[in-house]
């Protein structure tokens, strides 16, 4: 009779035991796939940062080009404004001596 209740106890035991290594072995499996999970999540990370370096990078350089872009707009108008300047001045000149010539001459009318 005891070695029937050993026998049943040790029956038991080895249930236990395989449930146990089976719950363990899920778990593992579980705590695998959110490893990989992970990982890919890491990586995920990693190619957005550098596509935003990528990202920073190029509008760095374009900012750079604008810039330069403005710099270069800026003389042209600068140019423009000059030579604008210039002309008036030059045009109010011959405006103000058309204005000065008919009352020059108006004695000679």
């Amino acid at each position: 009779r005891v070695k029937d209740e050993a026998a049943g106890l040790d029956h038991l035991v080895q249930q236990q035991v395989t449930r146990c290594s089976d719950a363990v072995q899920e778990l593992l499996s579980a705590a695998d796939k959110d490893i990989r999970d992970l990982d890919a999540q890491i990586e995920a990370l990693r190619a957005l940062r550098e596509a935003k370096a990528a990202s920073q990078s190029a509008l760095k350089r374009r900012l750079q080009q604008l810039e330069e872009q403005a710099r270069e707009e800026s003389e042209r108008f600068r140019g423009f404004s000059a030579e604008y300047g210039r002309r008036e001045g030059v045009s109010r000149k011959r405006v103000s001596h058309a204005k000065v010539r008919p009352h020059a001459r108006a004695p000679d009318c």
